[in-house]
Formats: structure tokens, sequence, C-alpha cells
């Protein structure tokens, strides 16, 4: 280059400079602008005349297509402006327009227009007078942007430029093909509702205006844009039936603007058009429809293909969308017919690559197949081989090793954790093998990995996995790495997993008060903790988890409102207490009960009880010897059928409720009177339930029942005529089992018993 430069005239006149500045910018050398400051410099200091435009405007053209440096580039072209004007040098269109594509590439549309509006303010005195590539290139700019301001700048732009056309104020500010492309990008970009509609209007304008004006008639970029913009659409609510997907509009809106493609005579869809359409159609969320449709466009595109029409060529796109949609589809045979196709890219020429095979191993591991995991470690296996014997387009991704390790994680084989951690291994194996990135374990590797351990109980594989991340220092560990390794203890049955899961939550909640905000405890955090601690064995563990569930109440009334505790917080506390033997434990639930309530008539609406925390006090009333726990238990129903009655959408009294209303009732302790009031009660409670709307009784119900009658009343000829009524009943209503009948037998004298059997015809 050097020499090149060498044999070039010497700096002097404009000209020459232009000439010598000319060489250094098409040289693409790193330092091409530094050496073009310094060529303009000396031609300044040493040329016997003033220079004139040129050699500046090949500086700004310079700063303008620098890629590198964008924002300090656009200040010193700026700069340059100003110091042209210093030295009297006239500015031309070319000055200008090169400043503002500087304001651009710096992601400074404001300032562009700003510059632009000057222009036109000024032309009558400068002659200079903004033309269609000083447009283009604002259009341009307000495109990148991506937002429906920037689009509505952009097309208000556009009508000013032809206003000023058709006026005549600026003859040179018509819009072309490029002007309205630009605008058109912008309203696709933006992902706006009416984005689409709004791209496919000015394409539809391009078309009319066409006829008279040849420079906007639409080509097949202009087309595909609006296709796009089609695939992206999604639907409102009163369009779509599918809340799945973006629904079919989209695909249905782009397919008929293919057809308009075709009917235009000049303009043919081509293999990106397809590509656009089917990816639609992917994205529509009625899977079925998608893949029928998508084979049929296929199917379309290689006969034209082999046809003659080269432009609709599948490629790898076109293999990959279609394989995609197929599997999604999930229906009979999708695999084969997706894994058929790779073969038929080979035949074709064309080179199956990573995100090919990507697609295969999502597809066969949401098929929910029995086989599915195999088949997913058979792709990965061949990917693998194949990269191996040097074909670098399939190489492994972290994509496609998270595909395999999340089918782990899912798997019910508990073989499968050990499985998913060897994988991780292979992973890091690989990143080593050949220093690339892009194959290491991720964050979200690790995550499944964990989840595969705690999704079989194995916590302490999960906690020493734990350990290899926060101690190797190259994967991002937060709240949700924290939560699968609480998960995999509440699923442990490891005796001291409570202690360990609490542990870990101290450790995490140390973290995040030392500054750590990624690892913020939340309600899932102590949720884990407190259903470790309430399905545990050990020895005052309901006590334990109701001290966690204080401690979340009083973080949140100390502002950590992310941690307040809600209603299943609160259920996993009563189920607690309603497993422990503590004598105590039917008053603790009740009190707890009562704390929710209290917090939700605060306004705290995450803590309204619900069914199954009423039930878990009930359950815990039944168990306990308190020696009225028959009205206690019958009270906090009627308290409950009143939550209801204020809120039917919450706490519905079912036949669980009634039946252990009913247990409570049959097994109070005490003496003759209260026995009677308990039967009382029980025979309330039974009557009540049956004209109920909260559902039909159960053998459970009729069990309890009948055991009020056998441990209440007092035998003889009263309590024999009360279990035999309640009895008919039961058969009535094909309830009678084993359990029924023991009860029976053992309450009513063995005349009476066998009386019933005969007469019901029961052996």
């Amino acid at each position: 280059m050097e020499e090149c430069i060498a044999t070039l005239p010497p700096p002097g006149p404009s000209n020459a400079t232009a000439l010598y500045m000319a060489a250094w910018v098409n040289s693409n050398l790193p330092n091409r602008v530094e050496k073009l400051e310094a060529i303009l410099q000396d031609a300044e200091d040493n040329s016997p005349v003033p220079l004139n435009e040129v050699p500046y405007n090949i500086l700004m053209h310079a700063y303008a297509s620098n890629v590198q440096y964008k924002k300090e580039y656009a200040t010193q072209a700026g700069t340059l402006l100003r110091h042209m004007w210093s030295r009297g040098v006239e500015c031309d269109v070319s000055t200008y327009s090169s400043l503002l594509l500087a304001l651009s590439n710096a992601g400074n549309p404001d300032r562009a227009i700003e510059l632009l509006m000057q222009m036109e303010e000024q032309a009558e005195r400068t002659n200079i007078f903004p033309n269609t590539i000083c447009y283009n290139i604002v259009l341009d700019s307000l495109a990148k942007q991506r937002t429906k301001e920037s689009a509505m700048r952009a097309e208000a732009l556009l009508r000013r430029m032809g206003s000023m056309s058709e006026k005549g104020i600026n003859p040179l500010s018509a819009p072309d093909i490029v002007s309205f492309t630009s605008v058109i990008r912008a309203w696709a970009k933006s992902k706006t509702a009416d984005a689409a509609e709004k791209a496919e209007s000015l394409l539809l304008q391009c078309l009319e205006q066409s006829v008279k004006t040849k420079n906007v008639a639409p080509d097949d970029m202009m087309f595909n844009t609006v296709l796009h913009a089609w695939a992206e659409h999604r639907e409102s609510q009163k369009e779509s039936f599918n809340r799945k997907g973006r629904g079919e509009t989209g695909a249905r809106r782009a397919e008929s603007l293919m057809r308009l493609m075709k009917e235009s005579g000049d303009i043919k869809p081509d293999d990106v058009s397809y590509n656009i359409i089917m990816n639609a159609w992917y994205n529509s969320g009625n899977h079925k429809a998608a893949a029928e449709r998508t084979r049929e466009l296929f199917k379309e595109m290689k006969s034209e293909y082999r046809a003659g029409d080269t432009s609709k060529k599948p490629d790898e796109i076109t293999y990959n969308t279609v394989m995609k949609t197929l599997v999604q589809s999930r229906s009979n045979g999708c695999f084969d017919e997706a894994r058929a196709l790779v073969e038929e890219m080979k035949a074709e020429g064309l080179k199956p690559t990573t995100t090919t095979y990507n697609h295969l191993m999502s597809g066969v591991v949401k098929s929910g197949e029995r086989d599915a995991v195999e088949k997913a470690e058979g792709l990965l296996q061949e990917m693998e081989e194949m990269y191996k014997n040097g074909n670098k387009g399939v190489r492994p991704n972290e994509i496609s090793f998270n595909i395999l390790l999340h089918a782990y994680a899912k798997s019910k084989d508990p073989r499968n954790a050990e499985k998913a951690e060897r994988l991780l291994n292979r992973m890091a194996e690989m990143l080593g093998q050949d220093g690339r990135e892009g194959t290491g374990p991720s964050t979200q590797s690790f995550a499944s990995v964990l989840d595969a351990y705690a999704n079989c109980g194995k916590s302490e594989a999960a906690e020493n996995l734990f350990d290899r991340m926060t101690s190797s220092g190259q994967v991002h560990v937060n709240t949700i790495t924290y939560n699968t390794v609480l998960n995999a203890f509440a699923k442990s049955r490891a005796k001291d997993a409570p202690h360990r899961a609490e542990a870990l939550l101290n450790r995490m909640q140390e973290e995040y008060e030392a500054g750590n905000e990624e690892v913020r405890p939340n309600v899932i955090s102590f949720s884990s903790v407190l259903n470790c601690w309430a399905t545990s064995s050990l020895e005052g563990a309901a006590e334990r988890s109701e001290s966690i569930l204080s401690r979340m109440q009083d973080l949140a009334s100390r502002g950590s409102t992310h941690v307040a505790p809600n209603a299943i917080c609160y259920s996993t506390v009563l189920a607690a207490w309603s497993r422990s033997k503590d004598p105590d434990s039917a008053k603790r639930a009740i009190a707890i009960l009562e704390r929710m309530e209290e917090a939700y008539e605060n306004g705290q609406e995450n803590a309204r009880p619900n069914s199954y925390c009423y039930n878990a006090t009930l359950n815990a009333i039944a168990k306990s010897c308190l020696a009225d726990k028959a009205e206690m238990a019958y009270q906090l129903l009627q308290r409950m059928v009143e939550a209801h009655k204020k809120d039917p959408g919450f706490a519905t009294p079912s036949v669980t409720s009634y039946s252990t209303v009913l247990n409570a009732c049959a097994y109070t302790e005490g003496s003759a009177e209260q026995k009677k009031e308990a039967f009382r009660i029980a025979r309330t409670a039974f009557s009540e339930f049956l004209e109920s709307v909260y559902g039909d009784p159960n053998v459970v119900t009729y069990v309890n029942f009948l055991t009020a009658c056998l441990r209440l009343i007092p035998s003889g000829a009263t309590r024999d005529n009360f279990m035999v009524a309640v009895f008919r009943e039961c058969h009535e209503k094909g309830l009678v089992n084993d359990k029924v009948v023991s009860v029976l037998q053992r309450g009513v004298t063995p005349d009476v018993f066998l009386e019933i059997m005969s007469s019901l015809k029961l052996s």
C-alpha cells in the first residue's frame, strides 16, 4: 500500500489531494482515517490555493462509513463541517449526506432529522436542497429504532418528501423504492399490533403509484419485508382462537400477499418468501394445520424448482423450517418424516447443520414417546461423530446439549440424573478441547442437572453439583439455581434434609444481604424449606416450619414483600401441625389460620385461606385429644361456609371437610354428656351436608358417621335403629364396602346385623 501511495502526486491542489486521499479510503487499512486527517491537514498548510469541498467530503465520508467508532466519528464529522465553514469552503449535498449518514450510524436519528430540517430551511439561501438520498439515510436510521414512534415519524417524513416534490418546493425529494422500503421496514420492525397492516398499506400504495412512477415499483425485497411483518404478527383476543401461538391470521394474510406477488406479473415469490410463510405457520399455534400447510408449500416449492424456477430452490432454512414445524405437530410419524428430510437434504447437496439436528432433538423430546430420550441421545451422538469426522457445520452447541439435559431432567427414570451429569462433563470437555466458546455448560445446563437430581430426591448429589458451580466461578448462580437445590432437599427422604435445606436458605439470604441481587430468596425458596420440614418425621418439625413462616412474615413486614407468605406456605405449615403429635397441634393450627384470615382482611390478597387450609386445620382438630374438639371442628366448618358465601371462588367446603368434622365427633372422649353433645353435632353436620350443594357423601363419610353412632350412643335399640337406618341409606347410594359392614357389625347386636344383611341380600 505504501508503495502504491508513493507513486501518487504529492499533496497540493484539491484534485491531487483528493486523489491521494481516495487511495487511502479504498485501502481499508485500520489507520486510514488518521492518515486522511494528516493528508488534509498537510494540504491545508501547504496548498498555494484554498482547497475545495472534495477533499473534505472524502474525509467526511470516511467518518460516516467507519463502523468501529460510530459515535466518536459522528462528533468529528460535525466538527469537520464547522471547520469547513470557518475556512469558507462551500459545502454541497454530498457533505451533508455524509454527515447525515454519520449521525444515523451513530444511532442519533433525532440529530439527523434536525440537520435535515435545517437543510430544508436554508435551501433557498444555500442552494443545497436535500435530495432523496439524504431523506433515505434518515428513513433508514428511523427504521433501525424498532419502535412505533420511529415508524410513525418515518411515514410522516415519507409523506413530506412526496408533498414537497409534488408542490415543486423540492423537486429532488421524490420518494423512490428505497424510501418506501425503509418505511415499510420501520413498521415491520416496530412489532406493534397494526405493524403488518401499515406495512402492507404502504406496499399497496407503491403498487398503485408504480403505474405512473416506475422507480417506486415494489420488488421482491419489499414484498418479503411485508411478508415478514405478517409472520411476526400477534393476534388480538378478538382475532385469535388459539392462545398458544400467534394465531393463523398472520400466516393467512402472508399467503394472500404471496398470491398478489404472483398476480403482479413482474415479481415472483422466491425461496425467502416461502421460508417466511412457512415460519409464519410454525408460529401460528395451530400445530396440526401448520404441519399440513407447510407440507403443501414445501411440495409446491420443490415442484416449481424442478420445473426450472431456480429462485425457489429449497435451502437449509427451508428444510429446517419444515422439520421444526413437523416435529412441533407431534402427529404420528412426524419424527420419522423429519428424519427422512435430513437424508433428502444430503441428496440435494445441502449440508444439515447444528440447527437441523437441534430441531430434531427438540421435536423428539417434546413428542412424549417412550423412547424419546434414547432417540435424542442418538441424535446428539450422531452430531458428535460427524463433527469429529470433519463436518464442522454440525458441531453440537449449548442448545444441543441443553435439549438433552432438559429431557433427562423431566424423565422419571432416576438413572438419567447420573447421565445428565456425565453429559454436563462432556460439554466441559468439548469446550476444553478447542478453546471455543458456546458449548460450555451454562447456568441453564447446571440447572437441568440439578433439576434431574431434585426430581429423584438425590439432594446430596444436587448439593455437590451446586458447590461445584459456585467454586468454579465460571457459571452464574442465581435464585433459580438455589431454588432447584432446595427443591431437591424438599423431595429427599434423607433425615438431615430439613437442616441442610435451611442452612442453604440462610446462605442464600446472607449472600443477598451482602449485595448480590441475583440470589434474592423468594417465596419459592422459603416454600421448599417449609415443605422439607413439614414432611419430616423429626421431632419439632411442625414448630420449625412455623418459625420459618414467622420469619417470612417478619421480613415482609420490614419491606421484603417478595417473601410474603402465600396460601401455599400457610397450608404447608398447617399440614405439618395436622400430622404432628404435639398436644397443642390443634391450637397452633387454629392460630395460624387466624393469622391468615387477619392478613387477608388487612389487604394481603395472597394470604386468603383456601379449602386446603381449612381442611388441614380441621384435620389437626380431629386428631387432637381436646374434649371439645367436636364443637371446635363444627365452628370452624361454619367459618368455612361463611367464607365461601362471601367469595364462592375460595374455601369451598367439600366431602373431606364434613367427613373430618364427623371424625372429630366420632373420637370425642369424655363424659356421657360430652359424648351426647358430640353426637348431636355429628348428626347436624351430616344432615347439613346431605342438604348442601358441596358434593355427595362417600364411603369415608358413612364410615365416620357410623363410627360416631358406635362410639357416642350407648349400646341398645336406639343405637341399633340409628345405625341400621344409616346403613340402609349407604346401601341405596351404592357405597357399602367392607369397612362400612365392619363398623355396623361392631355397633349392632348379632341378630340385627344378620337381619339387615339378609334383607339387603348381602353376604
